[in-house]
């Protein structure tokens, strides 16, 4: 609507600049021939001006010639100056010629027309003074003074008069006809910059008429174009599934669409007879007034939330944006654009009330519990549970960060852990070992997962102290590990002790027998003592491995080398055995020793059994604080997340958690497989 208006008064616009420039025309006109006539005027006064000068000179001419032959006759007959007639006659000339140079005076209009003038004047004077002198030769009888007089004097002053007289009235017609030419010259000027502004302006009348007829036309287009428009506005808002209302400076609505009628549940008639305020809490509808009475300082308020009350009783709870109508410059009405938001902000309430909840069983749960950024891994918050369970109070806790309740060792697992809480979404449990106040080291078992608190993600964590079930679990894993071996070295003891005796007595009484034996036994007699050696060998082999000796009489790298020889008696695998140095300078008890033995021999049956590997790589290694031993192969994996653990896997993470270790295991489809045990460095000792 603004644009129309503005294109109207542009219109406007349009037709007065036609009229000024029809205007603009005319006066150009006039004044081209006011103009014209002006200098017309002063062309024809310069003219008659200059006729006058010109005859003036030419009779100032006449008469001084007329005097100079009246002079020489009277010089070749002196008497006749006795006569009456001769002095009369050049009197009358003389006066003539005073009359014409004092009409001439008058006419004067510049300094070089004067000097010329009062040149002339003075000769006048010097010839007249020369004339006298001469009537007075002629009286005295002095006829060759005369002559002489008349051709020394008078005829040279005469010649001298006659040229600045045709001198001045060159001088004058020069000068007059030089006005006249810059007059014509006006005219000129005058008439070509009428021409072109009329021109200009014809072009201009055209042009603007065409604007005007064009701008009627678009304005006309426009309004139909805005007639449409109109109907399709209608139309959407009363479609749109905003709430769209119209009401005027005192709240009554004029206009409400069918969204708002159909959730407010009122129809025109009922709506026509009532005032937004009508419909709202008691504080939406104060808040609506305040601003109804402070319209005018804004075009619109953005953001505004009202709750309003349906024909039902139930609250409707709306967003969206105000908008003050105007017309010429006075408050006209408001129109108001909203969203339902009631859904939302039911959700929103509820929320706040679990929130609440969640605090109030955070805050009384008899479990340690805190919240953490996973940004910053700052706490967040702690129960008194926690509190008490590190020793800090309350504001030291929330100044640290969860790294710093773990060992360094835990560090880079921690982080890992919580990347995946955060960016996987995952609950995680596992067992750490973590850090009180006073620097004691507790073993806890950590449930943690993502939550939103306050519209922004943190971890909350259970703490459960696993101390005491971790002394009883290894106290258990002891018995297990301790019963193990001893069936171990049994086992072990029975094969080297008694069937190798056995198996040797055997081979003693074939010994005997060989010299009683026919050349037709000799070869099966053969047979039997080489399969009794090698079964005495293997049964060796198989009682060291039940019960290994290394730790009386060799040093563990060694008990590894042989363990790994045993398992490759076919050189069916390519092995690749790290012992790093740092290794051999650690005091290692005997009980880790052979749990790592053990847990080396379970991983090597493994292979054998299940991965169809053709390369096997073991690694013994002081790594940060940690002692870590590192089996792998090429074989061909499976899935951890799918396959089941064994017995094997089971023993072998149980004797790493023995020394409060951590065993780790990766493996999937194709890429073999690579088991990690870590034993901290405090827990390697007798």
């Amino acid at each position: 609507m603004k644009k129309l208006v503005e294109r109207i008064q542009v219109t406007r616009a349009l037709f007065i600049s036609y009229i000024i420039l029809f205007v603009a025309l005319g006066l150009i006109r006039f004044t081209e021939h006011r103009n014209i006539g002006t200098i017309s005027g002063k062309i024809h006064a310069v003219s008659n001006l200059s006729s006058m000068r010109q005859n003036i000179l030419s009779q100032l001419q006449n008469s001084n010639s007329l005097l100079r032959i009246s002079e020489l006759r009277l010089l070749n007959s002196p008497d006749s100056y006795y006569k009456g007639d001769t002095q009369s006659e050049m009197y009358a000339v003389k006066s003539h010629i005073d009359s014409l140079l004092n009409e001439y005076r008058k006419l004067i209009e510049d300094s070089t027309e004067q000097r010329l003038y009062d040149s002339i004047l003075s000769i006048q004077r010097q010839i007249r003074k020369s004339r006298e002198q001469l009537a007075r030769r002629i009286i005295n009888g002095g006829i060759s003074e005369v002559h002489s007089l008349d051709s020394e004097d008078i005829q040279p002053a005469f010649e001298r008069l006659r040229d600045l007289n045709t001198e001045l009235s060159y001088y004058v017609y020069l000068r007059d006809t030089a006005t006249n030419q810059n007059f014509e010259n006006s005219i000129v000027r005058i008439s070509h910059f009428a021409s072109l502004m009329t021109i200009i302006i014809a072009i201009l009348i055209i042009v603007l008429g065409l604007v005007v007829v064009m701008t009627i036309r678009t304005i006309t287009r426009k309004k139909n174009k805005l007639a449409d428009s109109r109907a399709r506005y209608r139309k959407f808002i009363e479609e749109t599934n905003e709430l769209i209302t119209e009401l005027d400076t005192q709240g009554r609505i004029r206009f409400a669409n069918k969204k708002f009628k159909e959730i407010m549940g009122y129809e025109d008639h009922e709506l026509s007879n009532m005032q937004v305020f009508d419909l709202m809490t008691e504080e939406s509808a104060l808040e609506s007034r305040t601003n109804l009475i402070g319209a005018g300082s804004k075009d619109s308020i953005s953001k505004v939330s009202r709750v309003l009350v349906n024909k039902n009783g139930q609250k409707v709870f709306i967003e969206g944006n105000i908008v003050w109508e105007y017309k010429d410059g006075i408050l006209d009405g408001v129109t108001g654009f909203f969203r339902n938001v009631t859904d939302q902000k039911l959700l929103e309430i509820s929320l706040k009330e679990s929130e609440l909840k969640f605090r109030q069983l955070f805050y009384m749960a008899p479990v340690p519990m805190y919240t953490f950024d996973p940004e910053t891994m700052y706490f967040q918050s702690a129960n008194d549970a926690a509190l008490y369970y590190y020793g800090y109070s309350e504001k030291e806790f929330l100044c640290k960060t969860i790294m710093d309740i773990r060992p360094e060792d835990e560090r880079d697992r921690t982080m890992h852990q919580v990347n995946l809480i955060v960016k996987e979404n995952k609950k995680y449990i596992d067992y750490y070992r973590h850090l009180k106040k006073d620097g004691s080291i507790t073993n806890v078992e950590i449930f943690a997962s993502r939550i939103l608190l306050n519209h922004k993600p943190v971890v909350l964590a259970s703490v459960v102290d696993i101390t005491g079930r971790r002394q009883t679990e290894n106290k258990i894993t002891q018995a297990i590990i301790k019963t193990q071996e001893e069936e171990r070295y049994e086992i072990g003891s029975e094969l080297h002790d008694n069937v190798c005796q056995l198996l040797a007595s055997a081979k003693m009484s074939l010994s005997i027998m060989r010299n009683q034996l026919p050349v037709a036994l000799e070869q099966p007699y053969t047979q039997s003592l080489e399969s009794i050696i090698l079964a005495t060998e293997e049964i060796r082999n198989l009682s060291h491995r039940l019960a290994p000796v290394f730790f009386k009489n060799t040093t563990l790298k060694e008990s590894f080398e042989r363990l790994l020889q045993t398992f490759n008696i076919g050189s069916n695998y390519s092995i690749t055995f790290f012992f790093d140095e740092k290794v051999e300078a650690l005091t290692l008890s005997r009980e880790l020793q052979l749990n790592l033995y053990r847990i080396l021999q379970e991983q090597l049956r493994n292979i054998i059994k299940y991965s169809r590997a053709t390369e096997i790589n073991l690694d013994i290694l002081v790594y940060k604080n940690d002692l870590k031993l590192l089996i792998g192969d090429n074989g061909k994996g499976f899935d951890t997340n799918t396959t089941p653990s064994g017995i094997g896997l089971a023993n072998m993470k149980r004797r790493a958690e023995f020394f409060s270790g951590r065993f780790e295991l990766y493996s999937a489809p194709g890429e073999g497989c690579e088991v990690i045990i870590s034993i901290p460095l405090y827990a390697i000792g007798n």
